[in-house]
Order: C-alpha cells, then structure tokens, then sequence
C-alpha cells in the first residue's frame, strides 16, 4: 500500500501537475512531442519506482535473514533468487496502475482525479482475480451472489487487468519452485495493458487543449 501511495504520489507530482498549472506548455516549446514528454515522464516514474521496490525489498529481505533466522516454522520462506521475482511482479503491478493513472490525468480537470481513482483501479484489479476464484470454486460462497456477480467479473476480464497473478510471494513464503510460464503470462499481461495504457494517454493529450 505504502509503495502503491508513493507511485500516485510521483504520477501527480511529474506529470498530473504540469498538466493542473499548465506548464506543460512551456516544456512543449522544445522539440519533442506530447507523446515523447508522456513516456519520458513515465520512464521516469517507473524508474524511481523501481529505486523504491528495491530499497524496500532489500531491508525486508535483510530484516528476515538477520532477524527471523532464530524463529523456527515448518516452511521457512527461501531468500534466494525467487524474491527477485516477487520484486519484479511488485514492480510490474505498480507500473500498471501509473499507466492507468497517467491515462485519467490525460483527460482529468480535477487534480486528485487521477489518485483517487488510481486506487479504486488497482484495488479492483488486485481483487478480481480472487474474488472471482472464489465464487467460482469456493463450496461457501453463496450460489445467488455467484450467479450474479460471476458474469459481471468475467466481463470485467475484457477491460481490467488481474494483477492478483503478478503475486508471487507464495514461492518464497512456502519455498515452492518458480512457474516460468506463469511469470511470463503475467509479465506479458502487464507490460501490454501498460503500453494499451500509454498509447491511449498520448492520443487524449495530443488532442487536449493546453491553452
């Protein structure tokens, strides 16, 4: 949540506000295009985001194997290389969400626009997979809110990324081997609804009136 907070955070900050006070304009009057400062700005973004994934990740990492080393459980989680792909799928959830959130500053005249419903994104997004697993499989779950919320989530699958399968952390935390076919999937889902994502933010822009 904190690193979810900081990646809105650092949308709004690059790009959302010289779109609110209107200074794009003046960056404009260089020679790039739209497009080229709306990936620029996001490259930078997703870079600093990065930065952060790593930094939290590494002092979790080193918290667990200084600190946890004398708590004893059936399965202790595996500090090795799998944590680097827990990381990367934290890092491709995030990327997602700035995308979507660049999107809705491309079109917002509200500045907390783009946040506020940043979160309601990747809320959503983080919750579809699961809870549709659940309606689907779970022997509790009520038949009737299945039978009506079942068809509604698989519509949502058309237009809303499940960033529930970029979760890795049960390879780590029950020492289970790496899925590379599942990695690749979720990778690939991420990294196109971004562009999707992207393409679409540049096209509203070059159409906006900054003036």
């Amino acid at each position: 949540m904190i690193l979810l907070l900081m990646a809105l955070f650092w949308v709004q900050e690059l790009f959302t506000k010289d779109l609110e006070r209107k200074t794009l304009y003046f960056v404009l009057a260089y020679p790039i295009t739209r497009q080229q400062y709306l990936f620029s700005r996001f490259t930078s973004a997703a870079l600093l985001m990065a930065l952060a994934v790593l930094s939290v990740g590494g002092l979790l990492w080193a918290a667990i194997f200084y600190l946890g080393s004398s708590y004893q459980q059936v399965t202790p989680p595996a500090l090795d290389s799998r944590i680097g792909f827990v990381l990367a799928g934290i890092w491709l959830d995030l990327i997602v969400v700035m995308a979507f959130s660049i999107l809705v500053s491309t079109f917002s005249t509200t500045p907390f626009l783009p946040i506020l419903m940043g979160l309601g994104f990747a809320m959503a997004a983080r919750g579809l997979g699961p809870t549709l697993d659940y309606l689907r499989n779970n022997p509790l779950a009520d038949q009737q809110q299945a039978s009506l919320l079942a068809p509604v989530l698989e519509y949502s699958y058309a237009w809303l990324p499940d960033l529930s399968r970029l979760d890795f952390r049960a390879w780590v935390l029950y020492n289970l081997p790496v899925n590379y076919l599942d990695f690749g999937y979720a990778t690939l889902m991420a990294v196109a609804y971004a562009l999707m994502a992207l393409i679409s933010a540049g096209l509203v822009l070059q159409r906006r009136d900054l003036a």
